[in-house]
C-alpha cells in the first residue's frame, strides 16, 4: 500500500516526456543511511543509489511530505558517491517512517523520471517535536456583555516549533449533538476565537503546513469545560399536535440557559396571523434550560400551523439575550375514517390457563372503501375509557386488515370482566367514530368427561423389538387388533435391550378450556402357558419424552385399571398424549385393549 502511495505521488508531480526520450533501465532500490530526528520538527538522513542512479526522491509520513514539496524536487546524487542527504519536515507527526526511489536520470525540477527503482521504506521513526505553551480563555461562560453585545474568547500561544497551530472547539450543541469548529491560530500572540453556542472544551493541535489532516493532538493541552451561549441563532420550538376543542398543546422552547424568560407568539394558517391566538408566557427556566409554552388549541382550525415568536433571556452567567423562534403545530381532531369494523365474538373468555388450552378469543376486522391508512391501529378502552391495550393490525389488502385480542391488557394480564370498546386509532390518538364492544368474562366452562377404547394395534405409534423377542399381531388370544407381548422367544438372552419388546401407543385429546385428570386402563393378562408373566404400563412426558407414572400389570386376565394423572405435562402440542407398554426377560402378555379416560373443562 505505502509503495503504491510513493508511486502515486510521483506520477501525480510528473509531466509528460517528449517523444524519442531514450528509455533507461529500472534502477536498483536505494538504501537509507543516517535517518535521525533528534532535531525537532525535523527528520535527516542520506539516500544511496547504485552506479546507474542520479536522481532521488525521498518522502516522509505515508509520502504526506516529500522532497517535491520543499522544492527541492528530485534530489541529484553526487555523481562519485551516488548518494545525497536530505532533510524533510516531521511538523505534525508523532511518528512516521522515511520512504525513497532514485532515478537512471538527473531530471530538472518538474520533469519526470522515465525509470524510477522499487521503494525503499525505513522503520518507524519517532518525530522531536516542541510543546507550546498555551493560555486559554479564563472566562468558563461566555456570552453578553452589559450592553448587550456578543463576548468573545482569545487563546494565547508561544510556541517556538514550525507547521500549523490550530485549536479545535469540541462541543455539544443546544440540540444534543457533537460538533467541532477549526480555528488556525498564530504561533506567537492572541488569536480570537469564533466559537459556536454550546458545552465543551478547546484542544491545541500542530499540524504538517503540507497536509491539514496529518495533526499532533496535545491531549494535555486542553481548556477547562466551558459554555458559550449567545442565543445567535433561532431556536425551534417542537409543539404536540392538538386532538380535541379543549386541548393545549404543552410545548417546550430549549434554550442552552438558565435564569428567567419572557416569551410573546402567535400562530399562523398559510403565512396569516390567526385571530386570537396570540399569548405570552414568562418564569423561571426549568432545570434543563427549557422554557414551557402552552398553546390552547380553542379557535384553531386544522391543520399544519406555525408558531412564531420571540423570547428574552435574563441568565445570570451570560447576560440578557432575546431570540427569535418558530416550530410547526399539528391540530388534526379527526378519527380513522374507515367504513367497517367488525368483530368475530361479542363475548370472550381469556382464561389464565395452561399455553396448550383453548381460549376464546375476538378478531377484529378493519375495512375501507379507499384504502387503508396502514399507521392506524386498533385500540381497546375499558368501561371507564381508559386505553388497555394497542394492537398492530395485520394487513390483508389495500382495504382490509385484521388484529386478534386475546382479552390481555399491554403487560400481558388477563383484563377484568367487563365491557370493552373496540375502534381504530391513528397516530395521534384520535379514535374513529365506528367502533364495537366486547364483553369479557372470566368463566372456566364446563367439566366433561372424554372416554374412548382403542385397540393395542389400532392405537400403536411406535414400538421395540429386542433381538431375542416377538410382538405378534394378533395375540395369541385371536383378539381383533390385539397385540402380544413375548420376550424371549428367538434366544435367551437378557442383556441390554435383547428381550425388550414394547409399542408406544397415542390418542388425541378433544380441545379444553383446561384439562384435569388422565387415565390408561388396559384389557389383557399373560398369555395362555404363561402364567405369572407381566408387564408395564407407563405414561411419556411431552417436555423431554421420558416415562412417567409406571405400573405393574398383572398376570391376570382382564382390566387392569392404570394410574391417574394430571393431563398437562403428558401434552404434546397437537393434544396427543402418549403411554407405553412392554415386557422383558421370558414374560409373554395379550393385550386386547386401552381404555382412556380424561376430564377436561370445554365451552358448553
Amino acid at each position: 500500500m505505502r509503495r503504491h502511495l510513493l508511486a502515486a505521488a510521483l506520477i501525480a508531480g510528473s509531466v509528460t516526456v517528449l517523444a524519442g526520450t531514450p528509455a533507461y533501465a529500472a534502477p536498483a532500490a536505494p538504501t537509507l543511511t543516517d535517518l535521525d530526528t533528534s532535531v525537532a520538527g525535523h527528520v535527516t538522513g542520506t539516500v544511496t543509489g547504485g552506479a546507474d542512479a542520479q536522481s532521488a526522491w525521498v518522502c516522509w509520513g505515508h509520502c504526506h511530505v516529500n522532497t517535491g514539496q520543499t522544492g527541492d524536487w528530485w534530489i541529484p546524487l553526487d555523481p562519485s558517491t551516488h548518494a545525497a542527504t536530505f532533510d524533510l519536515p516531521t511538523w505534525g507527526f508523532s511518528e512516521g517512517e522515511v520512504g525513497a526511489v532514485v532515478c537512471s536520470t538527473a531530471p530538472p525540477k518538474g520533469a519526470s523520471c522515465d525509470s524510477y527503482s522499487t521503494q525503499t521504506l525505513s522503520d518507524t521513526l519517532t518525530a522531536t517535536d516542541v510543546i507550546p505553551t498555551v493560555t486559554w480563555p479564563t472566562d468558563a461562560t461566555i456570552g453578553h456583555n452589559p450592553d448587550g453585545s456578543d463576548q468573545q474568547a482569545s487563546v494565547t500561544m508561544d510556541d517556538a516549533g514550525g507547521g500549523s497551530l490550530r485549536v479545535v472547539w469540541s462541543y455539544q450543541n443546544e440540540n444534543g449533538d457533537n460538533a467541532l469548529v477549526t480555528v488556525p491560530v498564530a504561533h506567537t500572540g492572541s488569536t480570537q476565537l469564533a466559537l459556536a453556542d454550546g458545552v465543551g472544551t478547546l484542544t491545541a493541535y500542530r499540524c504538517s503546513e503540507f497536509n491539514g489532516y496529518d495533526c499532533v493532538y496535545y491531549h494535555d493541552l486542553s481548556s477547562p469545560q466551558m459554555t458559550v451561549a449567545r442565543s445567535s441563532q433561532p431556536y425551534y420550538l417542537s409543539a404536540p399536535a392538538i386532538t380535541s376543542t379543549v386541548g393545549t398543546s404543552h410545548a417546550t422552547l430549549p434554550t442552552s440557559h438558565h435564569g428567567t424568560f419572557q416569551a410573546t407568539w402567535h400562530v399562523s394558517a398559510d403565512g396569516t396571523e390567526v385571530s386570537g391566538s396570540a399569548g405570552s408566557a414568562s418564569g423561571p427556566l426549568a432545570d434543563d434550560g427549557s422554557a414551557p409554552i402552552d398553546v390552547p388549541g380553542s379557535g384553531l382550525p386544522d391543520g399544519d400551523l406555525t408558531v412564531e415568536g420571540t423570547i428574552a433571556i435574563d441568565d445570570p452567567d451570560f447576560g440578557p439575550s432575546t431570540t427569535a423562534f418558530s416550530g410547526s403545530l399539528l391540530v388534526d381532531r379527526q378519527g380513522p375514517a374507515i367504513e367497517g369494523l367488525t368483530v368475530t365474538r361479542t363475548g370472550i373468555h381469556p382464561t389464565a390457563i395452561d399455553a396448550l388450552a383453548s381460549y376464546r378469543t375476538t378478531t377484529i376486522k378493519v375495512h375501507d372503501d379507499t384504502q387503508l391508512d396502514y399507521a392506524d391501529k386498533i385500540v381497546i378502552d375499558n368501561a371507564s375509557g381508559a386505553q388497555v391495550r394497542v394492537l398492530e393490525p395485520e394487513v390483508d389488502s389495500w382495504l382490509d386488515e385484521h388484529a386478534v385480542w386475546d382479552g390481555r391488557d399491554e403487560a400481558g394480564d388477563v383484563v377484568p370482566d367487563g365491557t370493552y370498546t373496540v375502534s381504530a386509532v391513528d397516530p395521534l390518538g384520535n379514535r374513529s367514530d365506528l367502533h364495537r364492544t366486547v364483553a369479557v368474562a372470566h368463566t372456566s366452562g364446563v367439566l366433561k368427561t372424554f372416554s374412548r377404547t382403542v385397540t393395542a394395534g389400532g392405537s400403536k405409534v411406535d414400538g421395540f423389538v429386542g433381538r431375542c423377542s416377538n410382538l405378534k399381531s394378533p395375540a395369541s388370544r385371536g383378539w381383533s387388533g390385539s397385540r402380544g407381548y413375548y420376550a424371549n422367544t428367538r434366544c435367551r438372552s437378557t442383556r441390554g435391550d435383547d428381550s425388550v419388546v414394547l409399542t408406544v401407543n397415542g390418542i388425541q385429546l378433544p380441545q379444553a378450556v383446561r384439562y384435569g385428570s388422565f387415565r390408561v386402563d388396559t384389557y389383557g393378562g399373560a398369555s395362555r402357558g404363561y402364567g405369572g408373566s407381566q408387564a408395564a404400563l407407563s405414561y411419556h412426558r411431552a417436555s423431554d419424552g421420558d416415562v412417567v407414572s409406571t405400573r405393574t400389570l398383572g398376570s391376570t386376565l382382564g382390566t387392569h385399571t392404570g394410574t391417574s394423572v394430571s393431563t398437562t405435562p403428558l401434552l404434546l402440542a397437537n393434544r396427543v398424549v402418549l403411554w407405553s407398554l412392554g415386557t422383558a426377560n421370558f414374560n409373554h402378555y395379550d393385550v386386547k385393549s386401552f381404555t382412556v379416560t380424561a376430564r377436561y373443562y370445554a365451552w358448553s
